[in-house]
């Protein structure tokens, strides 16, 4: 089992913002989103 520093939940735009920067900082990360489609947007499921 992979064992990450950081999980976010949720890849709308602070969720995407938090992994990017987290990962650019060297930590371990994981991005969860329900049914994800990059288009730069954020919604509400």
């Amino acid at each position: 089992m992979k064992r990450y520093q950081l999980v976010v939940v949720g890849g709308g735009f602070a969720g995407a913002a938090a992994a990017i920067s987290a990962g650019r900082a060297g930590v371990s990360t994981l991005l969860i989103e329900r049914g994800f489609r990059w288009r730069g947007g954020s919604c509400a499921c």
